[in-house]
């Protein structure tokens, strides 16, 4: 953590990541162990959107590399630290992005899909008002 120059945000950050990690192990792994079946039309909505939005992408650009090349030319003046900031490494954090936008109306209809199963009349209604709530946590992770 040498690459944070001041002693008390590396302090600051060492305490953030250990607790991140506590909760992870403590909490969050054995709730997705014991439910791993629920999370399953979540991970096949997400894979799927993530891998449709990269295939068309870069069928559009004419290939990966092409892709990477078509944003690392684009600069942002005066980005981090004042430098010039390229978006080539940003493609994939745009493409999370969109699929943290779009996935999540995918859930119902993937579970529905994959277990063959109906949801009850109301739930898809229900779900969409919690999921646009939640909007601004989805997309940024």
């Amino acid at each position: 953590m040498y690459f944070i120059p001041s002693n008390a945000l590396r302090i600051a950050a060492g305490i953030t990541l250990s607790s991140l990690f506590s909760y992870t192990f403590y909490y969050a792994l054995p709730y997705v162990y014991g439910n791993a079946d629920l999370l399953l039309p979540v991970a096949v909505a997400n894979g799927l959107l993530a891998a449709g939005i990269y295939a068309v992408l870069d069928l559009v650009a004419g290939g990966p590399q092409k892709l990477l090349d078509a944003f690392w030319h684009i600069k942002i003046s005066k980005g981090l630290g004042g430098n010039n900031f390229r978006l080539g490494p940003s493609v994939g954090m745009f493409i999370g992005g969109l699929v943290g936008l779009v996935a999540p109306y995918l859930y119902l209809q993937f579970a529905e899909l994959i277990w063959n199963v109906q949801a009850p009349t109301g739930v898809d209604v229900y779900l969409k008002s919690v999921i646009d709530e939640l909007m601004f946590v989805s997309v940024p992770t």
